[in-house]
């Protein structure tokens, strides 16, 4: 019994020193200043600046990832999926996210909606007929840029509201810009153009069939818009890229760029 119980006392002898080292280690890592490092550690959603000391869970500044608005490395294909690379605009952590060809190209009712609003600052709007471009339109705040093609005369020129009054700046070939006063009616006609499109195109998404193999939404004709037929409306990313038609004998396309628009009055030379 007794030398039981002296292996007992020797044997938490024997453990009373590894407790106070272990006690000792965590006492260390737990009272020391904490210091930490310049470069960043990061997770899958956050990222932070760990402390120095080996063993210390102490961070600093942890916060959830800013990510960028993506580097498209693959576009999507009716059968294989695109990828799209994010990357942290704090701490250069990546991620990439794959889309579907149908995730790219289809649209809710209420994201239909939405496009057609055209609730953007800056827009640029093509247009062709029979695959010649004849009209090019670019909005920027109070200044609108106007390219027209008309039986091969070209019009070009920037529209623009200066205090009460409207003005059309004409830019000619030779390179001359005259600035005329002109009616409110005049610079309305072309600043609605976005809200007519809306008007005829917004209630009609029960109209059109989406074609997977070809990422289009189609009708042959819509109820808003009588005077057109082989409607063919393309997505990309919830907002609409393009419209084409066919009127009369002609085919009629429009094309839709969301890029920064920066537009700068011509001076006037005559």
């Amino acid at each position: 019994m007794k030398k039981k119980f002296l292996s007992f006392v020797l044997s938490i002898c024997l453990l009373i020193p590894c407790v106070f080292a272990l006690s000792a280690c965590s006492l260390t890592v737990k009272e020391h200043n904490c210091s930490f490092k310049n470069e960043w550690s990061a997770s899958q959603t956050d990222h932070w600046h760990a402390c120095e000391v080996e063993g210390c869970k102490e961070v600093a500044n942890k916060t959830e990832h800013n990510w960028d608005s993506g580097v498209e490395l693959s576009q999507p294909t009716p059968t294989t999926d695109g990828v799209t690379k994010y990357t942290c605009l704090v701490c250069d952590y990546e991620k990439t996210e794959s889309i579907s060809f149908a995730e790219l190209k289809t649209v809710t009712q209420a994201q239909w909606q939405a496009a057609f609003a055209f609730d953007v600052e800056d827009l640029t709007m093509t247009g062709e007929t029979d695959g010649e471009k004849d009209a090019v339109i670019k909005f920027d705040g109070d200044i609108v840029y106007v390219y027209q093609v008309h039986g091969g005369s070209v019009d070009e020129g920037y529209y623009t509201q200066e205090g009460s009054k409207y003005y059309y700046y004409a830019v000619y070939e030779d390179g001359k810009c005259i600035r005329q006063e002109i009616d409110e009616i005049q610079i309305m006609d072309i600043l609605l153009i976005p809200t007519l499109l809306d008007s005829v195109l917004s209630p009609t998404f029960n109209e059109f069939t989406y074609d997977a193999q070809t990422g289009l939404y189609k009708a042959e004709t819509i109820s808003t818009n009588p005077n057109a037929s082989n409607y063919e409306i393309e997505f990309e990313n919830g907002k609409v890229i393009s419209i084409s038609t066919r009127v009369g004998e002609s085919d009629q396309t429009m094309t839709f760029n969301y890029d920064e628009v920066t537009l700068t009055l011509p001076e006037v030379t005559a």
